[in-house]
């Protein structure tokens, strides 16, 4: 369960009425003569690749195009708004405003009213959000308990626990559930993300992915293991297997509490297309989880024999590997793990800076060079799903 509205009735009825009228600006804003024409296009570009647009498809694009990041790298157009919006907004409001880049995208169950408002249960992340409409409450007269909608909603005031409809909430009779939810699986394969606003789903998925780095250290002696492109394959069809054979085993014991079931392997592309050649590194981390980092072997080539720091071309494989992203510091750190002894040669080679030494000077060279990776926080690789998705995503077979 969500946090329930800690609002009271008249407070509600304000920040609805207050809410109207700035989604009206925010709008225009976006609409105007700075950002109108990039709006257009985008709208556009949807229509010539999925044809016409319905009104949900509308109004997810705009949404999305208000919460984006700058096409010039700044802020989003809803903060710009915040900010340039003339009068100038009042503390609260921009408050409230700035709230709404907390965005909420769902498959969600009706489970009832709650006065002017409903009561609707996500099926993506398992809560139930109490939702108003600044059209008042008739506006969900249609949408009985165990009706559904597909909507994006929006903080009605941040922390709360209440929220109001982003753009366009499409309402579903009961008998498309199963097709919702079978779409609600792929919506959450494809963006992990959106299952994790509740902490029990990322309690269990951290649960499972420990399971299996035990179970991967079992196997390999250590979380790490140099292979080539094809045992990378069949490395990770192990755990395809292993993380589908698991969630058939939680659904047919009909587990009575708790998240039911893993999203089966084979359906997360987060392995993208699987690597060719030798030197290839397995790894599986306590926190990014399990990944591949090709030509590891010609680095740790380096690190065995420092000596080979003479030739540019030798350190610029490491150099490489400090510069993608793609490349986590817990690689780095495997480096130096298998070779305590002569991590500091290579450094100070690499660096020009005699003085370095890891264990003093080496997570400050990491904060240097993979900043994005230490500003993200961690999520497990698995996403687990909740009772009433698993329940509904069978029936559509």
């Amino acid at each position: 369960m969500h946090d329930s509205p800690s609002l009271s009735a008249e407070r509600t009825t304000h920040l609805l009425e207050r809410t109207g009228d700035l989604k009206g600006e925010l709008l225009d804003f976006a609409m105007g003569a700075e950002h109108g024409e990039e709006l257009a296009e985008r709208l556009s570009e949807a229509e010539h690749e999925y044809g016409a647009l319905d009104e949900a498809g509308r109004a997810l694009i705009i949404e999305a195009f208000l919460r984006e990041e700058g096409s010039d790298g700044g802020a989003a157009i809803l903060e710009r708004f915040a900010a340039e919006r003339r009068p100038r907004l009042d503390t609260a409001d921009r408050e409230m405003v700035l709230g709404w880049m907390d965005i909420v995208h769902g498959v969600f169950e009706v489970q009832g009213r709650d006065g002017e408002g409903i009561r609707l249960h996500n099926l993506i992340d398992d809560l139930v959000y109490t939702v108003y409409s600044t059209m008042g409450g008739k506006v969900f007269d249609s949408l009985e308990e165990g009706w559904f909608a597909t909507a994006s909603l929006v903080p009605l005031w941040p922390g709360s626990g209440a929220w109001t409809v982003a753009g366009y909430m499409a309402p579903r009779r009961p008998e498309d559930g199963p097709a919702l939810a079978r779409a609600a699986v792929e919506m959450v394969t494809r963006s992990p993300m959106l299952a994790l606003r509740n902490p029990r789903l990322v309690e269990r998925a951290w649960e499972l992915e420990a399971e299996d780095r035990a179970y991967f250290i079992s196997r390999h002696g250590g979380d790490l293991v140099i292979v080539s492109g094809e045992q990378v394959k069949e490395e990770l069809l192990v755990f395809a297997r292993r993380e589908n054979e698991r969630a058939d085993a939680e659904a047919t014991a009909g587990r009575d509490e708790g998240p039911a079931d893993a999203v089966p392997f084979d359906d997360v592309p987060r392995h993208g297309e699987f690597p060719e050649g030798e030197g290839i590194a397995l790894i599986y981390d306590e926190r990014d989880g399990l990944y591949y980092v090709a030509g590891f072997g010609l680095v740790d080539e380096l690190f065995a024999n420092p000596e080979l720091a003479a030739d540019p071309l030798r350190l610029e494989d490491l150099r490489e590997y400090l510069d993608d992203d793609s490349v986590p510091p817990s690689a780095i750190r495997r480096l130096v793990q298998r070779h305590p002894d002569t991590a500091d040669q290579v450094f100070t080679a690499f660096l020009g800076e005699p003085e370095f030494r890891w264990e003093r000077d080496g997570e400050e060279l990491l904060r240097r060079w993979k900043s994005s990776d230490y500003e993200r926080e961690p999520v497990p690789g698995i996403t687990v799903l909740g009772d009433r998705l698993t329940e509904l995503a069978k029936r559509a077979g």
